[in-house]
């Protein structure tokens, strides 16, 4: 698997496995998919070949969904500055359209049937995405009004932002 497809849990001085979200503290550490550590919190033993030890269990899923989280804003912030994303219903629909962008974020207040209409209207290349904000936060986060979706073209300037999607995406 691509190592960006991966979260690292590495193990503390003080015998405690954390997630290491960049993949570079120091010391023993165990790589494990990320839909994988939901059943590592509840059996931490299948981490002592990786570790020598068997750590207590920690709020991994919960660690690592936050990291994910905050490294997406980022990227959302990134994107915008980079003029990497389409905001705007109708221009939003022509750029899927026009195969311009290949994910579509959602805003966690969207409206059922605007979602609807879009993912009508999107190619199948097109993936979407929930995200964890609101609309006017979304909006803010882009430079704009609110906005319920925006897209993301693909270009050097939103690789940050693809690669937090797709994490947040194997959280399920």
């Amino acid at each position: 698997m691509d190592p960006d497809d991966l979260v690292r849990l590495a193990l503390s001085p003080e015998g405690h496995a954390v997630v290491d979200f960049r993949g570079k503290l120091p010391g023993r550490g165990a790589w494990s998919h990320p839909g994988c550590l939901a059943e590592l919190e509840q059996k931490p033993g299948m981490l002592k070949r990786s570790l020598k030890i068997v750590p207590p269990a920690g709020p991994w899923v919960a660690d690592y969904r936050a990291a994910v989280e905050r490294a997406l804003l980022d990227g959302i912030s990134q994107a915008a500055a980079a003029g990497a994303l389409v905001g705007g219903h109708e221009r939003l629909k022509l750029a899927m359209v026009d195969d311009e962008v290949t994910w579509v974020l959602l805003a966690s207040d969207i409206a059922e049937g605007t979602e609807k209409k879009l993912r009508a209207a999107a190619l199948e290349r097109v993936r979407f995405q929930r995200v964890p904000i609101a609309s006017a936060d979304l909006g803010d986060r882009v430079g704009k009004g609110p906005r319920a979706a925006v897209g993301v073209r693909p270009s050097r300037a939103t690789a940050h932002l693809v690669r937090q999607l797709r994490r947040l995406a194997s959280l399920g």
